[in-house]
């Protein structure tokens, strides 16, 4: 009988441990994924700042062309070719 008891004792101890250990892991993997969540937000912001950036260069160069005369396009074409 106490051989019985000891031997549920041990078996609850064991199944305590492996959910405290599996609550450990969930908890690693949950912080694991808000830290990749983090990462890929920060990431889709920088890319975001970077197309914004080259889409207002792009807008700057065509605005200076527009509004360069014939001769300042043509030297500038030259100084590029040359």
């Amino acid at each position: 009988r106490a051989q019985r008891i000891k031997e549920q004792i041990g078996f609850e101890s064991q199944e305590q441990k492996q959910r405290d250990k599996d609550t450990a892991d969930f908890r690693k993997a949950k912080a694991e994924a808000r830290k990749d969540e983090v990462h890929q937000a920060r990431m889709a912001l920088l890319i975001s700042k970077n197309t914004h950036q080259e889409l207002k260069n792009q807008q700057l160069r065509a605005n200076t062309t527009m509004f360069q005369g014939p001769e300042s396009r043509l030297g500038a074409a030259n100084e590029v070719s040359g």
